[in-house]
């Protein structure tokens, strides 16, 4: 029982690490794109 609980914290810090990098790539995309809309490249 101890294991499992281990297994889904790991499942758990996986997913916060995923949407984390996700989320993060999505708003450097947005920065990107308004850095190119601002200076028109």
């Amino acid at each position: 029982m101890f294991l499992y609980f281990i297994h889904l914290s790991l499942e758990d810090a996986a997913l916060g690490v995923i949407s984390l990098f996700v989320s993060n790539f999505f708003s450097f995309r947005n920065l990107i794109y308004v850095l190119t809309k601002f200076f028109k490249i």
